[in-house]
């Protein structure tokens, strides 16, 4: 489970439909990093994303977990609003 810290914030500041792009931006990228046969990414709630991974082990879990933050890094999301990066 994940999901978009500071997300209504994110809403507040560029507007819905930035946010709508910026969803569907985070949820390529997560497909992206799990790019396994059998691995399932879905969107669970507003802002929050659900990767299945059966049959994978703590540290292949791990492996996939460090893809994913690469691949919603690299995007690059401007997010003035935050207080925690910009």
């Amino acid at each position: 489970m994940l999901n978009i810290d500071f997300f209504k914030l994110f809403n507040d500041t560029y507007g819905h439909p930035a946010g709508d792009r910026c969803i569907a931006m985070i949820a390529a990228a997560l497909n992206r990093a799990v790019c396994r046969d059998s691995g399932l990414t879905a969107r669970y709630g507003g802002e929050e994303f659900a990767c299945v991974l059966p049959g994978t082990d703590a540290d292949a879990a791990m492996t996939v977990a460090n893809n994913i933050r690469a691949q919603v890094q690299s995007l690059g999301i401007p997010h003035s609003g935050s207080t925690v990066s910009q």
